[in-house]
Parts: structure tokens; sequence; C-alpha cells
């Protein structure tokens, strides 16, 4: 379902010991790294789905809660790319467009909080950015649009393309079943970059950088919420020797800035990805000024630096420069 553009097979392993579950969580930096609570049953399952990989983690009270859960939080995403993709032709989202069906009160739901985000950010995230993907072919080879093209597809919002919220909009309706569980004791599922994490407690998210994703520049302490990364340099395309970045800043129809990588971290997973584009449109100048002034939004920024990667966390950020540390994936 994960466009390559942002404008603006499964196998289950149980580990009956919980303490030896929570040892491997911290030791790969994406648990808590406090005491192990008195969990009775761990749960580590992954899935290909919405086009990229979702790794899920459970703690519960027993195996058949942790089990359960993680088929809840499956059926959710699948849902979720059966709504909004904008890659299958049979989506509730594509035959909307195509005026083939009405949008059903989730599908208005979701697309009401998208164009909320792209009113607040001014534009810097946008939703409607069909024409802006079609323009720069970037779900083919790519091409290089004259700048007449630019200013007309960044001005065509007649629509939607969903790879600026589909991930947060997954998580968001993974979480509302989790809420419902009260035997799942604690969650992480990292979606493709993005994180949902639930339950008591804080947990450990390393931060890649964003030119070598096998390495860390930081490692963040976050309670419970989402954790959503942006940047250009994993995707992007090809012309005429000239590497474009797969984020375009939807104003004006230019990729956006590739500075490095911006992360927020939110406690509502579909806002938290709208503004991790939204920033790396905005800069990082914007992103911090917005997390000043809004008590919700916590931001790391990574910059290239001559010496390496520089990192610079908003003031609320409980976060540890670790440059040497092996990254989430």
């Amino acid at each position: 379902m994960n466009s390559p553009v942002s404008c603006a097979s499964a196998r289950s392993r149980f580990h009956g010991q919980a303490a030896r579950a929570w040892a491997m969580v911290c030791a790969l930096g994406i648990g808590a790294c406090q005491a192990p609570p008195s969990f009775s049953s761990s749960l580590e399952r992954s899935v290909y789905l919405m086009g990229t990989s979702a790794e899920i983690q459970l703690n519960a009270e027993t195996r058949a809660d942790a089990v359960h859960a993680s088929e809840r939080i499956v059926r959710a995403l699948e849902s979720t790319e059966a709504r909004l993709s904008t890659w299958r032709t049979d989506s509730e989202l594509a035959r909307f467009q195509r005026g083939e069906a009405e949008a059903s009160s989730t599908l208005r739901a979701e697309l009401d909080a998208a164009l909320a985000w792209s009113a607040a950010t001014a534009g810097a995230f946008e939703p409607r950015c069909a024409a802006l993907v079609r323009a720069w072919d970037l779900r083919g080879s790519g091409r290089l649009p004259s700048p007449e093209e630019r200013r007309a597809a960044a001005s065509d919002h007649s629509k939607w393309e969903e790879g600026g919220f589909g991930k947060g909009a997954g998580l968001a309706a993974a979480a509302k079943q989790l809420a419902a569980l009260p035997a799942l004791q604690r969650a992480q599922v990292n979606l493709g970059g993005q994180w949902l994490l639930h339950g008591p407690g804080q947990f450990e998210i390393q931060v890649a950088d964003p030119d070598a994703r096998h390495a860390a520049v930081a490692s963040l302490r976050v309670s419970a919420g989402s954790v959503a990364t942006s940047g250009n340099s994993e995707r992007g395309i090809l012309v005429d020797g000239q590497r474009y970045g797969h984020v375009l800043d939807p104003r004006s129809g230019e990729p956006a800035a590739d500075f490095g990588s911006v992360t927020v971290v939110h406690p509502d997973p579909f806002a938290a990805d709208c503004l991790a584009t939204a920033f790396l449109v905005l800069g990082p100048e914007a992103a911090l000024a917005w997390a000043k002034r809004d008590p919700l939004v916590e931001v790391l920024i990574v910059t290239r630096g001559q010496a390496g990667p520089q990192v610079v966390g908003s003031a609320g950020l409980d976060f540890t420069p670790a440059q040497q540390t092996s990254p989430s994936p």
C-alpha cells in the first residue's frame, strides 16, 4: 500500500519465559530497558502488508491473549489497506475516486483528518497530490517535469494519494483494537519504520542515520503513542544521472530539501505520520518551533554535517546520541 511518494508468509514465535523475551527486546534496543514486568506470555510476529513489513511484539496474560491481539492488529492493517490503497484498483478509496461508491464513515473521517492536517500545515502536507506523483512518474522509472508541469500538478487537488498518511491510519486503527483488549499488557508494532507503542512505562526506539541505515544516531525514550520518521535518502528517482527525493513540496511541486531526516513523537499515529511528512517539507527550524508550541509533539532533527550527522531534539524529548548503536528496523 505504501506509495513511493509522501506529498506535504507470516511467522510467529512464542516465548514462554517473559524475562528471556524482555532481555532480548532490551538487547535489540526496541523495548523499555527497565526491570521486566511479570508478563506470562510473549509473542513476536512478522507479516508483509500495506506494501511493507509489520514487526509485532506483544506481551499478554496468556498465549491465547497474545495470539488474539496479533490477529486484531493484522486485521486492522489489512482493512486499512483495503480501504486506502491507491495501488489497488479495488480499494474503497480507488472506487470512491472513480465515482463508483460513496465514502464510508471510516474513510470519510480519515480523509477529513488528512485535510485538517493539510490546513494546519498551510499545505506543507497535502494528501491530494496524485497529480504530482504522475508528473514526476514516482511510481515508474521517474521523469523530470517542466516547471510549468510542476506548477500545474501542484495546484491539482482532484485525486488522493495515501502515501503521507496511510501507515498512520493503519496504526491508528490497530491502536483502537489494542485499547479494547485488557489482557494485553504491552505492544510494539513497527510498520515500515513507523512505530505504535502501547502499554505502561517507557519504550526505547533508535533513530537511524539517514545516509547509513545500519547505524543509529540517537536513542529515544518515549511513552505509549507513535514515532514516525521521514527522510529522502532511502527512496527516490534517478533522471539523467540526477537523483531526486521521493518527498515533494506540494506547494511548489519541487522536491523537498534533503537536509537529513525528521522524527516525530505524538500520541496519535495518524498525526505523527502527517507531521513527519510536513516537517520534512517545512525544514528543521519550523519543526522545532512547532514542537515548542505544541505539547503533544516532540521532534528529533538529523542534519548532515562535515563531522557526520548532527542531532537536535525538541526541549521535551528524552534522547541520547548513539551513533555506535544499531538502529531499530
